[in-house]
């Protein structure tokens, strides 16, 4: 999620294009931080982070870069064979 929320400062700082690809998730689902998502999210940040307020501002920012790449047009491949 580092990875993520450093790619999506390129896209808004520098112009940088980003192409996402949702592989057998739905871009919604990324968008509005729905479903295993936030409990994926919550037990990381718990476990990377030293103290609760560290973790609200770590949770924010990934919550953030999830929602703009959600909201980007991308790839969507459910069922590729």
């Amino acid at each position: 999620l580092k990875e993520l929320e450093h790619i999506m400062d390129c896209c808004r700082y520098y112009g940088q294009v980003v192409v996402p690809i949702f592989y057998h998730v739905d871009p919604s689902d990324v968008r509005n931080d729905m479903g295993a998502y936030r409990k994926a999210m919550q037990e990381t940040a718990k476990r990377r982070s030293s103290g609760e307020e560290r973790m609200r501002i770590v949770l924010s920012k990934w919550a953030t870069a999830l929602t703009e790449v959600g909201n980007l047009s991308g790839w969507v491949f459910n069922d590729v064979r």
